[in-house]
């Protein structure tokens, strides 16, 4: 494919620039576009959340001028993922890459690691996209693409305070469960490392089998660049290996093959919360979101209780015990709704 690309120049880029700056185009990670002006990163109060046309200019440059780089195999914590200089191009430079003048068509996969984490793990939710996400939980699709970027990739504590996790708490408890004791044994770091190798694995597939029959492809993690005339048999491609690979997702463009139209009607399938008998022995880490309770509340009662592994029976006396005493006025522990209680009926196995 490289020989084929024709890059922009910089003049070219800065114009680009300035416009989309202007019309406030943000970054895949949620970071506002912004000139620069020879103006220092203190001159912005939320220069964290900003990426400056210029230097994103500089880094187009130095992974270009001198030739592209020699593309590098990460190790296992990537998963093996593949870095060159165009994975590591800021995509709003990469969208202005042309052959023959006509820039190049993206296809990526829709809402890709939670649906590998989703395949991993045992779940059950299938073709889950970010819309129906912030559907169900009424937060802003942008939040969720966002958060969704980094979910899976967490530590367990800052998973808890996700937004995320009482979605998945509710319609992938046992999947989450799953998450909780992989991390717990061997490190937080292991859920990205497979989810890694499963994308690198498919996008591998997808590729040998387009160099097959002739079509050049541009990959950028877990999408692809082609040309326009390839890309209806790079999508039914992509859809078809994805599958292959046990995971339910497809490609998100339009039309391009009765495959993707098919797969985007399923709808995802809502799980019944498990059931623990009253001297089953549970974590309240995975136990509590699942009554409705958010990070905040679920770490207050955990440092109240002391202890994260207790006895269902154990919890239903701490619950009736919290109850009663919510009734003086003078209780500051965490409240005990009807909700709670009728939830918590619904776990027990009596």
């Amino acid at each position: 494919m490289y020989p084929k690309i024709e890059l922009p120049t910089s003049k070219e880029l800065l114009i680009v620039g300035k416009r989309l700056a202007k019309d406030g185009h943000r970054t895949k990670k949620g970071k506002i576009l912004t000139m620069r002006n020879n103006h220092i990163n203190d001159y912005w109060k939320d220069a964290d959340n900003r990426s400056f046309v210029e230097d994103n200019i500089k880094l187009f440059e130095f992974l270009t001028n001198r030739g592209f780089m020699i593309p590098g195999v990460g190790d296992e914590k990537s998963g093996g993922r593949v870095v060159d200089s165009f994975t590591l191009m800021p995509a709003w430079i990469r969208e202005q890459i042309t052959v023959d003048g006509t820039k190049l068509a993206e296809c990526d996969y829709t809402a890709l690691h939670p649906n590998i984490a989703i395949k991993i793990y045992d779940g059950k939710l299938t073709y889950l996209t970010h819309q129906n996400v912030a559907e169900r939980t009424g937060i802003d699709v942008k939040s969720i693409k966002i958060e969704h970027l980094s979910f899976f990739n967490k530590q367990w504590l800052a998973m808890l305070k996700s937004p995320l996790f009482a979605f998945y708490s509710i319609h992938e408890p046992d999947m989450l469960s799953r998450i909780y004791n992989d991390k717990k044994k061997h490190g937080y770091k292991v859920t990205s490392a497979k989810m890694f190798g499963v994308e690198v694995g498919v996008m591998t597939d997808v590729i040998k089998h387009l160099s097959t029959i002739g079509i050049n492809v541009l990959y950028v993690y877990d999408a692809l660049l082609c040309e326009e005339k390839d890309k209806a048999i790079v999508v039914e491609t992509m859809n078809r290996i994805i599958l292959e690979h046990g995971v339910y997702t497809c490609v998100k463009v339009d039309g391009a093959s009765p495959v993707v139209i098919a797969a985007t009607t399923a709808e995802p399938q809502a799980v019944a919360l498990p059931k623990f008998a009253l001297d089953e022995v549970v974590n309240l880490y995975d136990v509590l979101p699942m009554l409705s309770y958010d990070a905040d509340d679920t770490m207050n009662i955990i440092y109240d209780i002391v202890y994260s592994n207790i006895t269902m029976n154990e919890l239903v006396q701490y619950i009736a015990k919290q109850a009663r005493e919510q009734k003086y006025n003078d209780f500051n522990g965490v409240r005990i709704t009807q909700q709670v209680v009728a939830k918590l009926k619904s776990i027990v196995k009596y």
